[in-house]
């Protein structure tokens, strides 16, 4: 399963984020609707649906964690 243009739009949709310098989340909800991601889950697989959100929710966590100072 190839995650790269999810990966890209979740890169995307962190660093416009940042850039409101905001942690609220209706910021948060703004961007995310400006980005159109409503549908986001259109694209998933049929098939191994737990992999494919595993595999958004680990990458989401991860450039999360390059935003937030412990």
């Amino acid at each position: 399963m190839d995650l790269k243009l999810f990966k890209l739009d979740i890169d995307e949709l962190m660093h416009e984020f940042a850039q409101c310098e905001s942690s609220a989340f209706a910021e948060f909800k703004r961007v995310w609707l400006s980005r159109r991601f409503s549908y986001i889950f259109e694209a998933a697989p049929s098939t191994n649906q737990g992999l494919f959100m595993q595999s958004l929710y680990a990458h989401s966590i991860s450039e999360l964690s390059n935003y937030i100072v412990f």
